[in-house]
């Protein structure tokens, strides 16, 4: 090989190892710090960061409208955005951008904080993003916790009433992990590494500093599903003594300050969507009230009786459909109560927690389906059956907290011992 087509391949290496490790050098060396820790926030925090930063935005911007000031630099993508709003809208568009104009385009004030707000939200969820896509740093680099999880099947076995095969030993342990999965951004820290570790262990590794004791009410916390019939009468009188005493009917904790106003076997669950957060939102109803169900005391089905969750497409509309099968109890269980409430609604209650809400159609046994949701309603709902509960008791067997033995500067080192390397090569 000629040096010309030997220095033309060293190059196109060289690219190809560059556009790899890019994402890992716009994570660690051109993203600010304080963004670092924005991004590897909870979606808690990164709510409140991007409501108060959208609120104070907006306060300035009305500021700067009165004095018939300009958009500052920060906030330019409003002016694009207001530009649209009047294409759109097809519209004379102003001679002249400054503040006035662009808060002028949007309809509301609260319409203007949505737009802002997003921006936020979404430079911080593409951070976020950028950050899985970066080369991970193991505990020794960022320090943090290693835990190590045993599977107790043996109390499985038990609560089932029969030994387990291996088909069963697998599907638990595989249950459990995507169960922990689901509650990753709990922890408010950079992603843990969650895997399995043998036939019946768990391995999970939390880089960054962490509250050991948090992490565990997190990790072995086992969620409460179940489904209750709905008591269409009991939400009626609910709503109308609710609508005409909006501030006096639910305490601070979600209880009904006069019990007396419902029968004694209902109680009143709200009802929450998924935000644009990812979070769980209280749902308001038309009258700018939240939504409240009332719902059967006893439980009709525990969700531990779930075997797996699954959406497909209607084969006659292509609409989603949520379809999941239940043991041989829970079947039983589910026939009783189905064939005993045709035509009335029940409500999946996930930790006190209204999730959906559906019409019983007829007698079901095992294998039941929900219909009547979009594409990502019918997704959260599946994931929400599959992982709602620990399908198998966990135990922590080992946990050690890891200090960082090496640190940035060792890192840098290291990158420019590379770099020099490459460049006298």
């Amino acid at each position: 090989m000629s040096k010309r087509y030997r220095l033309i391949l060293i190059l196109v290496i060289i690219a190809l190892c560059f556009l790899f490790l890019l994402p890992s050098i716009q994570w660690y060396f051109w993203t600010p710090r304080l963004d670092q820790t924005r991004a590897l926030g909870s979606r808690e925090q990164i709510k409140t960061y991007a409501s108060q930063s959208a609120q104070a935005d907006l306060e300035d911007l009305i500021v700067r409208a009165r004095r018939g000031e300009d958009v500052p630099p920060d906030l330019a993508f409003l002016t694009a955005t207001a530009k649209a709003i009047y294409k759109d809208a097809k519209q004379n568009a102003p001679e002249k951008w400054d503040a006035r104009a662009v808060l002028g385009a949007f309809v509301s004030r609260q319409e203007a904080l949505e737009a802002i707000e997003s921006n936020y939200r979404d430079r911080i969820f593409a951070l976020k993003d950028l950050q899985k896509n970066a080369v991970q740093l193991g505990l020794d680099l960022s320090g943090g916790l290693s835990i190590v999880l045993q599977a107790n099947l043996d109390s499985l076995s038990e609560r089932l009433g029969r030994n387990l095969n291996e088909a069963d030993r697998e599907d638990a342990v595989l249950r459990a992990l995507e169960v922990l999965n689901s509650r990753i951004d709990r922890f408010g820290l950079t992603e843990p590494v969650i895997r399995q570790q043998g036939a019946d262990q768990i391995y999970v590794e939390i880089p960054g500093t962490a509250d050991p004791e948090r992490i565990n009410d997190i990790i072995m916390g086992k969620g409460s599903l179940a489904f209750h019939i709905v008591d269409d009468e009991a939400t009626s009188t609910f709503n109308n003594y609710y609508y005409a005493r909006p501030t006096e009917t639910i305490n601070a904790q979600g209880e009904l300050i006069d019990p007396s106003i419902l029968p004694s076997d209902v109680v009143i669950r709200g009802v929450y969507i998924k935000d644009q957060y990812g979070l769980d939102e209280h749902r308001r109803n038309s009258q700018g009230g939240f939504d409240y169900v009332a719902v059967k005391r006893e439980v009709g089905l525990d969700g531990n009786h779930i075997r797996s969750a699954e959406v497909s497409r209607n084969s006659l509309d292509g609409r989603p459909t949520v379809t999941f099968l239940l043991d041989s109890e829970g079947g039983e269980i589910f026939y009783r109560l189905t064939s005993a409430n045709v035509g009335k609604p029940m409500a999946i209650v996930l930790d006190d927690r209204v999730k959906s809400v559906a019409t019983i159609r007829g007698a079901i046994r095992e294998s039941v389906q929900l219909e009547g949701f979009g594409a990502d309603e019918a997704n959260n709902i599946a994931l929400m059956l599959r992982t709602a509960a620990l399908p198998v008791e966990l135990e922590v067997v080992n946990q050690q907290s890891i200090g960082a033995s090496l640190g940035e500067d060792t890192i840098r080192q290291g990158l420019y011992a590379l770099l020099g390397g490459s460049w006298q090569y």
